[in-house]
């Protein structure tokens, strides 16, 4: 238990004492020193992230089709997270080159995941068409990525200013969508546009939980973690979680859960704001390798025979 507690411990302190190599790209720069505190938020926001990406029905039937994130033993699922999490952070902390290739590996593959519904899914018929390089696909994915980022932030540090929204979006929109394909016009240019994207898509019922979401959900919600740990990372997702998606996928906050994100939010707050992404040279996904080293480390002791 005590070695435990040291490793969260260290995962906690990982994001004020990341390594420093990697400059941030010219091509697309991002806002000025200061304007946020967002390179922890990216694992913070992670799990929200894809249950927003999932309550899309065509995005869901894609994943349960063709990917492979739920199959596998606990340490399969972890590498391939890993190599998920490489490529977003190529894109978001990458020099040009980093994020040229990060880019070309998730056009690559985008590219062979297609195919049609099943069943009837939230009013669209068996049948429809679906493709990963499906630009409306690809701005929402976008769209629940930002967001989840400035909620995780917001919720848990609650230092960002409405400038600072709008600055982030803005910049991550055009760093990370133009690269995997998001169109120029579907890009957004401030915060309130985001919301705006974000509002339609549950109005209009074009996002809508299906049954095969929640499938494809619980080891989102409840993630093959070290107990401590994944009470903690489940506490994180459903405290950031629309309430729209928390009934939709069929969940509902916990004392526990609500008392364990209080603990995150008391103690992450001082560590965000110390992290900035745009005053530090930040080495891709730093937060998130320091998080699976130090779970991998995390094994419990052998009893000596006596």
């Amino acid at each position: 238990m005590k070695r435990l507690a040291a490793a969260i411990l260290l995962v906690l302190l990982a994001a004020a004492a990341a390594p420093t190599r990697v400059a941030a790209a010219p091509h697309e720069p991002l806002p000025p020193s200061g304007d946020s505190n967002l390179s922890s938020a990216q694992l913070l926001g992670a799990g929200r992230a894809l249950l927003m990406i999932l309550a899309h029905p065509l995005v869901a039937a894609a994943v349960h089709d063709h990917s492979t994130f739920t199959k596998g033993n606990d340490s399969q699922r972890m590498q391939r997270f890993e190599r998920t999490d490489s490529m977003v952070a190529g894109l978001m902390f990458g020099d040009s080159a980093q994020v040229e290739r990060a880019a070309n590996a998730i056009r690559a593959v985008h590219s062979r995941v297609h195919g049609t519904l099943h069943a009837p899914a939230a009013g669209l018929p068996a049948g429809t068409p679906y493709a990963a390089s499906d630009p409306d696909l690809l701005r929402w994915v976008l769209a629940s990525f930002v967001d989840s980022m400035i909620v995780a932030h917001e919720r848990i540090s609650g230092r960002i200013s409405s400038e600072q929204k709008d600055r982030f979006t803005r910049a991550i929109s055009k760093r990370v969508g133009k690269p995997v394909g998001v169109r120029g016009k579907d890009l957004f240019e401030n915060h309130d546009a985001l919301q705006r994207y974000i509002k339609h898509m549950f109005e209009s019922k074009t996002v809508q939980v299906t049954d095969t979401a929640r499938s494809l959900a619980t080891p989102i919600i409840d993630p093959p973690l070290p107990k401590p740990l994944g009470k903690l990372a489940r506490a994180t997702t459903l405290g950031l979680l629309q309430k729209e998606l928390l009934a939709g996928f069929g969940v509902k906050r916990t004392r526990g859960d609500k008392a364990r994100f209080g603990v995150i939010r008391w103690i992450g707050g001082p560590l965000l704001g110390r992290v900035s992404l745009y005053t530090r040279k930040l080495q891709a996904g730093p937060f998130e390798r320091a998080v699976i080293k130090t779970l991998r480390r995390v094994r419990p002791r052998r009893r000596r025979q006596r």
